[in-house]
């Protein structure tokens, strides 16, 4: 993994660590808040409800040139502010001005997380996206973890510390991912947005996030110890990071998902049948629901980029996941039955299901009806070439330097500028870089 690839995943998961420790009912938060009278249900309404509406009232008003690195680093800024104030002064605020603050820290949040996707998709080919996103999960979920274990073992004001410098890195490691801000691709619209692809996206976020929340919080209530659950989620987020480190970037999207889909099914059953016994199916679900989060959240990040709509994807899959997170709490505290959460899980999976290939659908008539329009920027005719000039061709979809081409094939560059402006014409591109971009689209089509 390159350095700016590095940069992107720990920006993110670093702030991810906090998001999760700290203001969506982590570890710290009742520490922070064990002086107060707070009512955990409006304190809810204000850090997930207010941020889930203002997501769409932010697919409005966005606009799509605005600038991602602004938007990280007030986001940030005003969470670190915010942050402070409840953890430090809240013994000297009135109860009202706490719910307030809370709803503006989950709106700074996903400001930030709306720049951040921008840069993902800028940043990212699309071959890569399924494995950064993955990567940069796991490393924020894993140190999260690490914080659950923590707190529960009294050691709050640790898992504070972590939460402290988990927002101070990520402002780091954006201010390093900043210098490779020439390098963001310029932004070309492949497709022309369509509101039933994105839809179909956000329903398949809600859902798949409703089924999570009840299933998981039922398993964990009912494992002998809820340290036992912490350590699972760490063994598994970091094992996971470790394969998507080592593996290639090569994935068949709807593969992903089925297979996710069959874990998930297994793991319903093994609950059934193991009853009291949780360890097993909770290690399933969470690895399944892992996997699926991934993947679903990788589609954003590739319906971002061929839209050219970053922001407008971004705030719309936060919106559908923050309203299905809320809602899932609200089932949890009503429903008392295991088997009607696992039925409940069971068709929000089903649901889910089916509204990703209603998106895969959707995004592959789109696809196939733009190829036929523009035959020349999907296609790419390698038969044209001759022996060397595919050989060469390889290369540059690799991302090589010209000096690293040249002697791959040991020609010197000047002859290796000859052969490339062979290959542009024979493939019906202007450069190197519309070469690999039109090479990754080939792939995605292939893909989907």
């Amino acid at each position: 993994m390159n350095h700016k690839n590095r940069y992107l995943v720990m920006s993110y998961g670093f702030f991810l660590t906090w998001l999760l420790t700290f203001l969506y009912d982590g570890p710290i938060l009742n520490y922070a808040f064990c002086s107060l009278a707070i009512n955990m249900n409006y304190l809810v309404a204000m850090y997930i409800g207010v941020p889930s509406i203002a997501c769409f009232f932010f697919v409005l008003i966005f606009k799509e040139k605005w600038n991602a690195y602004l938007l990280m680093k007030y986001g940030l800024i005003t969470c670190f502010v915010g942050t402070v104030i409840l953890m430090f002064f809240n013994i000297h605020m009135i109860v009202t001005f706490t719910y307030l603050i809370s709803g503006i820290l989950g709106t700074a949040s996903i400001v930030y997380i709306s720049g951040w996707g921008k840069l993902f998709v800028k940043h990212m080919k699309l071959i890569d996206m399924f494995k950064i996103m993955g990567l940069t999960i796991c490393f924020g979920k894993a140190i999260f973890s690490l914080n659950q274990i923590l707190s529960k073992f009294n050691l709050d004001f640790l898992a504070a510390i972590i939460a402290f410098l988990a927002l101070g890195l990520s402002y780091y490691t954006m201010i390093k991912l900043k210098k490779y801000e020439y390098e963001c691709s310029e932004g070309t619209k492949i497709l022309a947005f369509n509101s039933d692809v994105l839809i179909a996206l956000c329903f398949a976020i809600f859902f798949v996030n409703i089924g999570r929340g009840l299933i998981l919080s039922f398993v964990t209530a009912n494992l002998d110890t809820v340290v036992s659950a912490f350590f699972i989620d760490l063994i598994l987020y970091v094992v996971v990071f470790v394969i998507l480190l080592k593996t290639n970037n090569k994935y068949q999207g709807q593969i992903v998902m089925t297979s996710a889909l069959v874990m998930l099914g297994i793991g319903f059953i093994i609950l059934i049948l193991l009853d009291r016994n949780n360890i097993l199916p909770y290690t399933v679900t969470t690895l399944a629901y892992l996997i699926l989060n991934i993947h679903i959240w990788a589609m954003v990040g590739i319906a971002g980029y061929m839209f050219d709509m970053p922001y407008t994807v971004f705030f719309a899959a936060m919106g559908s996941n923050l309203f299905a997170v809320f809602l899932g709490k609200v089932l949890f505290t009503t429903i008392e039955d295991e088997s009607i959460s696992i039925l409940i899980s069971s068709i929000c999976i089903l649901i889910a299901f089916l509204f990703c290939q209603i998106f895969y659908k959707k995004f592959e008539e789109m696809i196939i009806a733009f190829d036929k329009k523009n035959a020349n920027l999907f296609f790419i005719d390698f038969a044209s070439l001759t022996e060397k000039e595919l050989e060469i061709a390889l290369l540059m979809c690799g991302n090589l330097r010209n000096k690293e081409i040249a002697e791959s094939v040991f020609i010197s560059e000047n002859t290796l500028k000859t052969h490339a402006k062979r290959i542009y014409s024979k493939l019906g591109v202007k450069n190197k870089k519309e070469l690999i971009e039109k090479n990754e689209r080939n792939k995605l089509s292939k893909n989907m």
